[in-house]
């Protein structure tokens, strides 16, 4: 019986003459590895062209004895590879990319953080003049703070600042507008996030 789910590509490396190894993450599964057979023919016989940042509906199978998934059906759901374009956005996309597949573990969903990723990733590709974009340090600290809430690792608060923290929590899950508060708050708050995860040993 096949699997679905949604899946994010964040890393890929060509496997023999004609496959991809994908490495990513998924809501429901954690960190995946999934090999995309024919993945590297282009054409309407194989499977379409898989490409970093780019969000995928997918059927796959599993390998007796291994966390390697076999796609089996992809389909393309949000193509976020424009982000390639710019190079501040990639290299800050590639550092999300990069603390996703260190530390985001195989058949543990993780689907709070999936789609803060994703919002931040969406973020982006936006337009600047674009009302509400949020801008890196506002993406980066809400991130985090997303991550840290559902690992369990993130404090209790009470009173306005619960509030306030569940309210960015909130808006990064769901792509919304964050609440407002000044730059240096947010940058304030990803130092808080840094030295969280430092004392777990996550390395950022």
């Amino acid at each position: 019986m096949y699997n679905s789910t949604s899946f994010i590509i964040l890393k890929k490396e060509p496997y023999q003459d004609a496959h991809w190894l994908l490495y990513g993450v998924s809501p429901d599964f954690g960190k995946v590895s999934l090999l995309l057979y024919n993945g590297r023919k282009a054409d309407k016989n194989h499977f379409p062209a898989a490409d970093l940042f780019q969000e995928f509906d997918i059927t796959f199978d599993r390998r007796e004895n291994s966390d390697l998934f076999v796609a089996k059906e992809m389909e393309l759901a949000t193509d976020l590879s424009s982000l390639a374009e710019n190079m501040l956005n990639f290299k800050f996309a590639g550092k999300i990319a990069k603390f996703l597949l260190a530390h985001t573990q195989s058949e543990i969903p993780f689907p709070f953080t999936y789609d803060a990723a994703r919002n931040v990733f969406m973020q982006l590709i936006l337009p600047e003049t674009t009302p509400g974009k949020w801008s890196m340090e506002q993406a980066a600290a809400a991130f985090k703070l997303c991550y840290l809430y559902e690992s369990g690792l993130l404090p209790e608060f009470e009173g306005k600042v619960a509030e306030l923290l569940e309210s960015i929590i909130s808006a990064v899950i769901e792509g919304s507008l964050l609440p407002q508060q000044p730059e240096s708050y947010y940058k304030k708050l990803n130092e808080y996030c840094n030295s969280l995860l430092e004392y777990h040993n996550i390395s950022r």
